[in-house]
């Protein structure tokens, strides 16, 4: 059974429905708010009084991530009062707000606050509506609650993700106009982050539990429940459709490879959208084996199979207007009893051949053939999400996401969708020039470069499998795929990368 994070129980409330006081309530304050408090005086009047003494006496202005916490008298509507510095209120928006909501839960587990809550008017802005807010703050309380400890004993696990969190969280609101937007944004919010925790779950789970068998079965049981429809290809009928990527790169390991097909096909869409997702639920590299160090962080090089997976989850439970085909292509990268050499020759989807320098350039070579077959589902945009290359985050860090497409359009409305979203994405060039260094001298292409530009030099690997005339868009997701250490709303471990961009992209998709 899937690992099932704790939720906590959060819901819309208006003002004047406030019947229990909250052990705190968190109240979000702008650098040049002259007077927040006016708002305050449901809080009772030692709250009023005690943010006008901290901002009279500069000990709290409302810089950004500025926290102050206190107890305040019994009697009140809450017994402690959460500030938060929201910065300058031009700039703020729902990626500002979604890190510091994500900090207001630490503070509420701090105060071991048992039924807390949030004013939502507080945390809007210029650029930020009510049902934004809601959602946004939604998203990053429940991402913020996720933790990943279901193989440790449970005396042991100090950093439990029920340890301390609250059993409620109520945004509350003033008017009752602002609560039926606010309950729009709620929901929202709410699939998104399920649906990011969902992709964490299959990230965390160990190779040797989550196997190229387990993560299909737990596609087609997400599908069973959501309504997708799903199709899988098992090994015969892979090798039917002359998928010679994805044969070659499973070959190593006793584990079949897989194709899963989910589709959501809304009456009268928008548009038809192909998203393709890597799924390598385990890489050693194969014969170019890798270092050992940080190898059993592998096991997330299926993150791009698991943020489609989750797409599809949230688009299905989201009932977006559009017919979208989500394709995963599955298996393990293993240096086996019989596992694919340096120099074979490899026969794609699409016929094209190619030599295969390097076992550790894999991914590409399962994506080639994902690629070839949306084809057949004459799509209007193609967008495949990859924990690609190691030189993406050589590049970036963990700060953005690698962002190469043929199509301008398609180009504008991803880094607009990762704009908002949180999620930013940065173009690279996909010019002719690096087609030269992926030349075989005995097949038609060759699945590595020279060792330079190696983000670059994949994707235009990948656009020679993208069917012709076809929008496409390649996201290398390598470098934010896996969180080293914890921020306010990523733990350590597989972030579920991409989702959030994905699912804003077809929201606002016009």
């Amino acid at each position: 059974m899937l690992h099932k994070e704790n939720q906590m129980n959060i819901k819309v409330v208006l003002q004047s429905e406030i019947k229990h006081p909250y052990s705190a309530v968190a109240y979000g304050i702008f650098e040049s708010e002259k007077h927040p408090e006016r708002e305050m005086e449901f809080l009772g009047d030692e709250a009023v009084g005690l943010v006008s003494r901290l901002r009279e006496d500069k000990i709290f202005s409302g810089k950004p991530r500025e926290l102050f916490s206190s107890l305040i008298g019994r009697g009140t509507m809450a017994k402690g009062i959460v500030l938060l510095g929201l910065g300058n209120e031009d700039k703020f928006a729902m990626t500002q707000l979604r890190e510091i909501a994500a900090g207001s839960l630490s503070e509420f587990r701090r105060l071991k606050a048992k039924k807390a809550a949030v004013f939502l008017p507080s945390f809007l802005s210029k650029k930020l509506s009510f049902d934004e807010a809601a959602q946004t703050v939604t998203e990053a309380l429940l991402l913020a609650s996720y933790r990943f400890d279901q193989y440790r004993l449970k005396s042991d696990a100090s950093d439990s993700s029920s340890k301390n969190l609250p059993e409620e969280i109520d945004l509350i609101v003033s008017k009752a106009g602002e609560k039926s937007r606010s309950e729009k944004g709620f929901s929202a919010g709410e699939v998104i982050a399920s649906s990011i925790n969902f992709a964490r779950n299959l990230g965390n789970e160990p190779a040797n539990i989550m196997t190229p068998t387990r993560l299909t079965e737990e596609a087609k049981k997400m599908a069973r429940e959501t309504g997708l429809k799903c199709a899988v290809l098992d090994e015969k009928e892979i090798r039917k459709l002359k998928m010679g990527g994805i044969i070659g790169v499973a070959q190593g390991s006793t584990e079949p490879p897989y194709v899963v097909i989910l589709e959501h096909a809304a009456r009268n869409p928008k548009k038809t959208l192909c998203l393709v997702g890597k799924g390598i639920t385990f890489d050693t590299g194969g014969i170019s084996i890798k270092p050992a160090k940080d190898m059993e962080k592998m096991k997330y090089d299926m993150m791009g199979a698991a943020a489609v997976i989750a797409v599809m989850r949230a688009v299905a439970k989201l009932k977006l207007p559009f017919h979208v085909i989500g394709i995963t292509p599955i298996c393990e990268n293993l240096p086996g009893e019989n596992p694919q050499r340096p120099g074979d020759v490899v026969i794609a989807h699409n016929k094209k051949s190619v030599e295969v320098i390097n076992t550790d350039a894999e991914g590409r070579l399962i994506l080639m053939d994902a690629l070839s077959y949306s084809e057949k589902f004459k799509a209007d945009a193609i967008i495949d999400l990859a924990t690609l290359t190691g030189a993406v985050a050589a590049t970036f860090g963990d700060k953005c996401i690698g962002l190469m497409t043929n199509n301008e359009k398609l180009r504008d409305r991803i880094i607009e969708a990762g704009k908002k979203s949180g999620e930013r994405c940065w173009e690279l060039p996909l010019w002719d020039d690096y087609l030269d260094s992926i030349k075989s001298e005995i097949a038609d292409l060759k699945n590595v470069g020279s060792g330079y530009a190696g983000t670059i030099v994949a994707g235009k690997f990948l656009e020679q499998f993208v069917p012709k005339g076809k929008p496409w868009a390649h996201l290398d997701i390598a470098g934010v795929a896996w969180a080293d250490s914890s921020k306010p709303f990523n733990p350590k471990g597989p972030t579920g990368a991409g989702i959030r961009l994905i699912i804003q992209l077809l929201r606002d998709w016009k």
